[in-house]
């Protein structure tokens, strides 16, 4: 984990989201909505129809479980999530499990009305497992709302990292095919003296997913240390480095994105490993996560709909 102290101010500067606006004339007009009352306020005047707009950001989920979207719209529009969209004028609500962590959020809509309304709303699980609601509530029964601005960002925070998922088994990954992970986190990096706060209680299962953006083309070297267990790195499909057998190795890479795992198996004492790299021409460092991006297939999983 990485651990970084900002101001308010500059909190509240990287929240909202980013609004581009398409005119019928081909002009483009961009802005930006802070304000959670703002954030999902529609204006538009008769001569500027018709129009599409776009709204992008970054949507932070910080609790884990079932959250539920909801589409409120009086046009075309879609809601994309991690480049997946799970939302339509057709399908106007769903309930998925995300990653806790950071996600890509869009929605775009074509607006030919000045009535037309475009809301995004959720219903986020309770705040702790054990938290009691009063009365008849449930978590179902609880109402939707629209996201607030706190929980959504924009400009250079963006999702980065690898995607984690937790399995409380103590096996190898080939007996977990697709079973349901326990949990499901987006770690930042997983550079030197990397460790983390176990989300599975004893040993358990841990595989990262996403992609490892090389630089320059050139031989890259990787190696595994202070691992506190069996841990695997796989690159394009290739296990090259394991703890069983070679605990480095030399690379030829091109310039671009490579497909990255690391599958962890939790040993004796706390969760630890350090994951290395030497790029050509620099010395060994950890990997930082500006090289890092999640799987998109693993960020999140649709629980039903409607």
């Amino acid at each position: 984990y990485y651990s970084a102290y900002i101001s308010r101010e500059q909190l509240e500067a990287a929240q909202g989201l980013v609004e581009r606006r398409t005119m019928a004339d081909g002009e483009v007009i961009e802005g930006v909505k802070r304000e959670t009352e703002s954030v999902w306020m529609l204006e538009s005047e008769a001569e500027d129809l018709p129009f599409d707009v776009e709204w992008s950001g970054t949507l932070h989920i910080r609790r884990a479980g079932e959250h539920t979207f909801a589409l409120e719209s009086g046009s075309s529009a879609v809601v994309m999530l991690d480049g997946s969209v799970i939302l339509t004028e057709d399908r106007s609500q769903v309930t998925v499990v995300p990653a806790v962590g950071l996600h890509a959020l869009e929605v775009k809509a074509r607006v030919e009305d000045t009535d037309g309304a475009l809301r995004l709303l959720w219903r986020q699980p309770p705040a702790q497992e054990d938290e009691q609601l009063s009365g008849n509530e449930d978590a179902k029964k609880r109402e939707l709302e629209p996201i607030s601005a706190g929980n959504l960002y924009l400009g250079d925070v963006s999702p980065v990292g690898l995607v984690g998922r937790f399995f409380d088994v103590a096996d190898d990954d080939a007996e977990v095919g697709d079973a349901v992970p326990y949990a499901v986190q987006v770690t930042p990096g997983v550079g030197g003296a990397f460790w983390y706060d176990s989300v599975v209680e004893g040993e358990h299962l841990a595989i990262w997913d996403g992609s490892l953006n090389v630089p320059e083309s050139g031989r890259y070297r990787f190696r595994l240390a202070e691992v506190h267990g069996e841990m695997e790195m796989i690159l394009d499909g290739d296990a090259i480095i394991d703890t069983r057998g070679e605990l480095e190795a030399e690379v030829e890479l091109l310039a671009g994105k490579h497909r990255i795992r690391l599958e962890y198996q939790t040993g004796v004492g706390s969760p630890r490993f350090e994951v290395l790299w030497t790029p050509p021409g620099l010395p060994e460092s950890r990997i930082g996560p500006e090289y890092l991006s999640p799987a998109p297939e693993y960020l999140f999983r649709i629980a039903g709909e409607g």
